[in-house]
């Protein structure tokens, strides 16, 4: 791995006195400005909540370990992750592709809900005529792993065989009609999904946010949720310890800061639910 010095502004702690570290990963010839945008304009963000009236990094101590480029070997992701949870740190990973994820469930033991907001089901058995891309990768996880442990948030695009593959091996999933249609329903049956669970990995597309809201991503779709929705379904997770997170699939748009700034703010609340 190659890594890139810049840091997120709010990252003022050595890696010794932390409590919270990010890195922020790019695979081969990705671009790293996306990155680099979101590490910048994260400063226009205020840590105070005027809804939760604290200040949501108040308990928190974070690390920025750079921007890294994997060449090759995807597992160093898995290794640099691990190695970061084992130093009973919160490891938090911010790329351009979902496909990050499928190396940092790694750290999930069978305790461990892995719950996942995105537009997109990622269930595809190829793309692109790759196997491990990410489309793919929530697939590749369910065939070597325990379907029951993941909670699919917000899906609102999918192919008739990824929903084939979902419901026969009895994934938990709430598309975003299911949500907005009966808000209060799809909070009980994600709270009950959740009681099975002592831990939680978070990981978080972009797109599964509604465009109007943060329209830099990969794949945009309509009808998606609010900051709003996103954020009751966090305030469940209170009570869970959070394993590791990670938020994917964004990009910057020219001349706009709406994006980096709704991330940030997603950012900064799970950062309060995991300390506050």
């Amino acid at each position: 791995m190659d890594r890139e010095e810049i840091k997120f502004p709010a990252a003022i702690f050595s890696y010794e006195d932390s409590n919270a570290v990010i890195q922020s990963i790019a695979f081969e010839d990705e671009s790293l400005f996306h990155l680099k945008k979101l590490k910048e304009l994260s400063g226009l963000v205020e840590p105070f909540d005027i809804e939760l009236r604290k200040n949501l990094l108040k308990n928190v101590r974070l690390h920025d370990k750079g921007i890294f480029r994997v060449k090759g070997n995807y597992d160093e992701i898995y290794l640099r992750t691990r190695k970061i949870f084992e130093d009973g740190k919160l490891p938090i990973t911010f790329a351009n592709s979902h496909l990050v994820s499928l190396y940092n469930v790694g750290i999930c033991d069978e305790n461990t809900a892995i719950v996942v907001f995105d537009a997109h089901a990622d269930c595809k058995q190829e793309y692109q005529n790759k196997k491990f891309s990410k489309a793919t990768w929530l697939r590749r996880f369910i065939e070597f792993s325990n379907p029951k442990q993941i909670a699919l948030i917000g899906i609102r695009s999918l192919d008739e065989e990824e929903l084939e593959f979902l419901d026969e091996n009895e994934v938990f999933y709430l598309t975003s009609a299911e949500i907005k249609n009966n808000f209060s329903k799809s909070l009980e049956e994600f709270d009950k999904f959740m009681k099975n669970f002592e831990n939680v990995f978070i990981s978080f597309d972009a797109d599964a946010i509604d465009p109007s809201i943060i329209p830099g991503v990969n794949f945009p779709e309509p009808l998606g949720l609010s900051l709003n929705d996103v954020f009751a379904f966090f305030e469940l997770l209170r009570e869970k310890r959070l394993r590791g997170v990670d938020i994917v699939e964004f990009k910057h748009i020219k001349g706009m800061e709406m994006n980096e700034v709704a991330i940030t703010k997603i950012f900064y609340r799970l950062l309060d639910v995991a300390f506050g």
